[in-house]
């Protein structure tokens, strides 16, 4: 749990105030900071009502690798990252 807890993030993403957008790839060039750094991010919220492809695939791509992880719920998250 304590390595969790030191190279792990939880970012609610409901409490964001801007629309991820993936246009402009900042989202990616954020997060592969995480990655370069060797942090582990899942990033929480409902992700049901985004109907981008883009963001979608994204998504998915970030859930079969070792840093990057989407997650509905807090606990859900907490076990994914327990894992890697």
């Amino acid at each position: 749990m304590r390595n969790i807890q030191t190279k792990s993030r939880l970012l609610n993403l409901a409490q964001m105030k801007h629309k991820l957008v993936l246009k402009t790839r900042l989202a990616g060039e954020i997060l592969q900071k995480f990655v370069n750094y060797n942090i582990k991010v899942a990033i929480i919220g409902d992700f049901t009502t985004y109907t981008s492809k883009s963001l979608r695939d994204f998504m998915y791509e970030s859930n079969k690798g070792k840093d990057i992880f989407f997650s509905p719920s807090v606990n859900d998250a907490i076990e994914i990252l327990s894992r890697v």
